[in-house]
């Protein structure tokens, strides 16, 4: 049996790449725990943070 489990967000204008992959691994594992063969969406808007780069989570 085959499962999959995606995880999709919204792209806004000035988003930095990590915050857009950040995003989508967050409604990935959104998906994962609500069950098998789903899809969550994260908009861009769910982070509001997230167009700005110095507050990246990278490292921590």
């Amino acid at each position: 049996m085959l499962s999959v489990s995606i995880g999709i967000t919204e792209l806004a204008r000035d988003d930095a790449l990590e915050w857009i992959l950040s995003r989508a691994d967050l409604a990935l594992y959104e998906a994962k725990s609500r069950g098998r063969d789903r899809s969550e969406v994260r908009p861009a808007d769910s982070a509001p943070s997230a167009r700005h780069p110095e507050n990246s989570l990278a490292g921590k």
